[in-house]
């Protein structure tokens, strides 16, 4: 596997359609996820979790899902050709964004990460 497609496969392990931020489809369908694709020693993803309705908790079930995940014992580790990815919550971990649609609720997030040599 790929880095692309661990980082993929991680993002849309939570029951919505994850996308990479620049190629998210035009008639997408809420609730989804977006997040950067970025690689390094060490690295922060942005990622968000977009949904539209008049309640956050949609979105907020979405992102403690993330941080459920994340946090359980402090990072997880993907695998990918060659390597691991170490993923772990970054500060802030989360933010609630407003937007001109009132109706749009949009949490971003942080999560820091590691690149890992097989072991």
């Amino acid at each position: 596997m790929t880095k692309s497609q661990a980082i993929r496969e991680f993002f849309n392990s939570f029951g919505v359609e994850a996308y990479e931020e620049s190629t998210v489809p035009d008639k997408t369908l809420f609730p989804y996820i977006t997040y950067s694709e970025v690689d390094g020693e060490e690295f922060i993803i942005s990622a968000s979790v977009w949904g539209k309705s008049t309640s956050w908790k949609k979105v907020m079930d979405i992102t403690d899902a993330i941080a459920k995940r994340l946090g359980e014992f402090g990072y997880i580790t993907i695998p990918f050709d060659g390597g691991y990815y170490m993923l772990y919550q970054e500060e802030p971990f989360y933010q609630r964004m407003s937007d001109e649609d009132r109706t749009i609720r949009r949490i971003y997030l942080n999560i820091g990460g590691k690149r890992l040599a097989r072991y």
